[in-house]
C-alpha cells in the first residue's frame, strides 16, 4: 500500500494541532477522574476497577457468550466486549466484573478466590 502525502497548507496544520491539543487536554482530564475516582460509587455499583470502568472498551458486533470463569454460568452479551465474572461472584470475591482482577487493585492479597467448579 502506498499512502498519497498530505497537503501542507496551514489550515490543515492548526486543525492537527487542535486536536492533538483536545486528545491532550481530555487525556489529563481522564487521569484527574482516575486520580480522584470521581464516579466511585457507580463504579462499585458495576463491580469494576478503576482500568475498566475509566477506560474505554471496544467490541465487535456479535451476540457472545461468556462463561463466569468462577461458576462457568454462561453470560450472554451484546457484543464481544464481555466480562469475565457474572455479578454475584465477582462481589463475592472483591473483583473486577469486567477483568477479573482485584476490584481495589490490590496485589497483595492473601485470599485469591479460586474457581467453584473445575472446568
Amino acid at each position: 500500500m502506498e499512502r498519497r502525502p498530505l497537503v501542507m497548507s496551514k489550515v490543515n496544520m492548526l486543525v492537527w494541532t487542535e486536536r492533538s491539543k483536545h486528545f491532550v487536554r481530555e487525556q489529563v482530564e481522564l487521569a484527574k477522574r482516575i486520580s480522584d475516582d470521581t464516579d466511585k460509587q457507580r463504579r462499585m455499583v458495576e463491580q469494576n476497577c478503576k482500568c475498566c470502568f475509566y477506560f474505554r472498551r471496544f467490541g465487535g458486533a456479535a451476540m457472545t457468550t461468556q462463561p463466569c470463569m468462577c461458576c462457568h454460568k454462561p453470560i450472554m452479551y451484546g457484543s464481544t466486549a464481555t466480562d469475565v465474572l457474572c455479578m454475584d461472584c465477582a462481589k463475592e470475591n472483591d473483583l473486577c466484573k469486567h477483568c477479573g482482577g482485584d476490584i481495589k487493585l490490590r496485589t497483595r492479597r492473601k485470599d485469591w478466590p479460586t474457581a467453584k467448579v473445575d472446568v
